[in-house]
């Protein structure tokens, strides 16, 4: 069974196990040498889409304050549509496609390298699709969303993703929308 990989996972643990080994290392450093290490050819779009989820986080602490108890606390409705513009989602899924289409044009590396960078750039697009499903209907037309879950649910499985945030199944959702 494929291990499952959201994308923050490897960062994470990365940068922890770094840090038991020297508490005096800069994060952002570390940060910065795991999507170099991580990422290779596609580090900065990587670095790109992480810093445009860093920069809608900063807006977000000056609008609503500490972001800790607005996650927690269901009245926050911290995860609505309002709080998550659609052009900041569908800039996220750019980033990470108009990577991949760079990717595939790369005649330096190889199938296998192709596949892995792909494999690894192409888990970030779950979190704004993520975002995108949970608010699809705030966003858009709901004639269309069991394309739209197909889709994300189909990447789910790709990248070894079985429950969502709010628990629920990757296999109850297609099960939900009639998806085999």
């Amino acid at each position: 069974a494929k291990e499952p990989s959201f994308w923050t996972n490897a960062l994470k643990s990365y940068v922890v196990s770094k840090l038991y080994w020297n508490l005096g290392w800069d994060v952002s450093e570390l940060v910065n040498e795991f999507f170099d290490l991580y990422y290779g050819v596609a580090a900065p779009a990587a670095k790109e889409f992480l810093n445009v989820i860093d920069g809608h986080y900063a807006e977000l602490r000056a609008t609503i304050g500490s972001l800790d108890m607005a996650v927690v606390v269901p009245s926050c409705n911290f995860y609505n549509a309002e709080k998550y513009p659609l052009n900041l989602m569908t800039r996220l899924m750019s980033i990470v496609d108009n990577q991949i289409l760079e990717i595939e044009a790369n005649e330096t590396l190889s199938e296998a390298e192709k596949e892995q960078v792909i494999s690894r750039i192409k888990a970030m697009k779950i979190t704004p699709m993520a975002m995108i499903f949970k608010n699809y209907d705030s966003y858009y037309n709901t004639l269309t969303k069991k394309d739209f879950a197909k889709e994300f649910l189909t990447l789910c499985d790709e990248c070894g993703i079985v429950t969502l945030g709010g628990g629920e199944t990757i296999a109850d959702l297609k099960n939900s929308y009639g998806i085999a």
